[in-house]
């Protein structure tokens, strides 16, 4: 009868740990599903956000409407094209957002077509996860 209890307890700490990591399992899939609609990737196209942003610089946004001033943030183009801009926030009032481009030569911006709607912006630029122009270094 000894034995049979430790077969048992032998089991269910097997069961135990397979049950946990099948919730582990579980918990990142539903934590990637929510950051797969949270999260956004965009590929910076034009020369607005020189130096900072560059051509071919890849970026993760965050889809909130919650910006303040200074933030990078991607929105749809006011043009009314498919577009998504990628501008720094320069005011903000209850109803709209207004933004310019870091390389103000080039930018076309809110001292182009106003500004933007709260509900064009699509979110917040986190990260610039990979660029050409500067390539990681080794051992980071």
């Amino acid at each position: 009868m000894g034995r049979l209890v430790a077969l048992d307890r032998r089991r269910l700490r097997r069961n135990a740990t397979a049950a946990a990591a099948v919730g582990a399992a579980l918990a990142s899939a539903a934590g990637l599903r929510l950051a797969q609609r949270r999260l956004l990737r965009l590929r910076i196209e034009g020369v607005s956000m020189v130096p900072v942003l560059a051509p071919g610089d890849r970026v993760l946004v965050l889809r909130t409407d919650r910006v303040t001033v200074g933030d990078i943030v991607a929105f749809a183009d006011p043009d009314g094209t498919d577009a998504v801009l990628v501008k720094r926030v320069a005011g903000v009032d209850r109803s709209s957002v207004r933004v310019e481009g870091d390389n103000s030569g080039t930018s076309r911006d809110s001292r182009h077509f106003g500004p933007v709607p709260r509900s064009a912006v699509i979110g917040r630029v986190l990260w610039c996860y990979w660029s050409p122009y500067h390539p990681a270094k080794a051992g980071r």
